[in-house]
């Protein structure tokens, strides 16, 4: 996965209000988005390469929730990986010196987290407050051609890599293990705070040619129609025994 590193040109700015996008003129691809996290659990992923260069949690969800310097009291993410498992940020509270007020931690340093999250990347954020909470995000819309992403047995947290939506039919991770009965496929797992996980599988051709290598909704048997809104992550279990690749082409223009 490349990192966008600067460009020129006359091309497009987007305001996303969590699925919804304005083009405007602009010299640079800029973005802006205010996405709701509600009370308890959610999967985020980050929208744009933040200005700064560095998209920290500080930078993608800022500093507006709830702090606290116990972990279980404040607000948390959690990110995923699949040979480690859980690492779990939390935002810190004044406790410990104006530094540390409203930041995101890391436990592996107890310092503030400088790890960058990038489009593509997913993870949980977990709103304490009993009130939706909003992160705004700003930064360079993703620009490059073709993005490849890394997709390891088991499961783990991905995002569609672009600044944009997709229908979750659409996604061209579909070179995996496919197959009539769910239990035996690939599963993409969405998450609402409301609803809870729903699972979708790569169907086989058993059915017929246009179901062969889509993505299933269960609850209408057809190829999913599902939208993955800019900033939304989710689950992917590969079934795979190896490690396979993810490539996703660039949706939109940049002239």
């Amino acid at each position: 996965m490349k990192k966008l590193m600067g460009f020129v040109g006359v091309v497009l700015a987007a305001v996303v209000a969590y699925g919804q996008v304005e083009p405007v003129p602009s010299v640079n691809v800029v973005g802006y988005a205010k996405l709701p996290q509600p009370p308890g659990l959610d999967l985020k992923s980050a929208i744009f390469y933040v200005m700064s260069g560095n998209n920290t949690l500080g930078e993608i969800l800022g500093a507006n929730g709830v702090a606290n310097s116990e972990p279980g009291l404040a607000d948390n993410v959690y990110t995923y990986d699949p040979i480690i498992g859980y690492t779990r940020f939390w935002l810190f509270d004044g406790s410990a010196g104006p530094e540390y007020d409203h930041k995101w931690i890391d436990p592996n340093t107890g310092e503030v987290a400088t790890n960058s999250l990038i489009p593509g990347q997913g993870f949980w954020v977990k709103n304490r407050s009993t009130t939706t909470n909003h992160y705004a995000q700003l930064g360079e819309a993703v620009l490059d051609p073709s993005i490849t992403i890394i997709v390891q047995p088991g499961m783990q947290i991905l995002a569609y890599p672009y600044s944009a939506d997709i229908e979750i039919g659409k996604l061209t991770c579909t070179n995996g293990v496919a197959n009539s009965e769910p239990g035996l496929a690939d599963n993409l797992y969405t998450y609402d705070s409301t609803d809870g996980f729903k699972r979708y599988w790569l169907y086989d051709a058993s059915a017929g040619p246009e179901y062969n290598r889509k993505w299933i909704d269960p609850d209408t048997g057809e190829v999913a129609v599902s939208v993955l809104k800019a900033g939304q992550a989710f689950w992917l279990r590969s079934r795979s025994t190896g490690n396979k690749s993810w490539t996703e082409d660039r949706p939109y223009l940049n002239n």
